[in-house]
């Protein structure tokens, strides 16, 4: 119970936090106003870390990769993303996604680049 209040604390913030001992997932919101936000994440080499994109007052409709990563595998799953780590590798990449929906019922669409730091 404590767990889920922390992650629901986390989420509920300024910006997008998702913190495990596999990965770590930070950056700004996004808002379906044609806006760009950029976000890090860092995960263990060989694993995968998966984050979805919901938000209080959004309703994601669609989520497409618009740049795949070099070194791992991104996967569209639902209304979020799960990215893989190629096994062995170590060092940085990055792929970029397109979400669009509607935010307090206003539609529109976010770019989403994450940079990867493999360790």
């Amino acid at each position: 119970m404590i767990r889920r209040a922390l992650l629901a604390l986390l989420i509920s913030g300024l910006g997008v936090h998702s913190a495990s001992a596999i990965c770590n997932i930070s950056g700004p919101r996004y808002t379906l106003t044609s806006d760009q936000v950029d976000w890090t994440l860092t995960i263990v080499s060989g694993q995968s870390c998966s984050q979805g994109l919901r938000l209080r007052a959004t309703a994601v409709d669609t989520v497409t990769i618009t740049e795949m990563a070099q070194h791992g595998q991104v996967l569209v799953r639902g209304s979020g993303f799960e990215y893989r780590a190629d096994p062995n590798y170590k060092g940085d990449d990055e792929f970029e996604l397109a979400v669009s929906g509607l935010n307090l019922r206003v539609p529109g669409n976010s770019t989403i680049r994450v940079q990867v730091y493999v360790r």
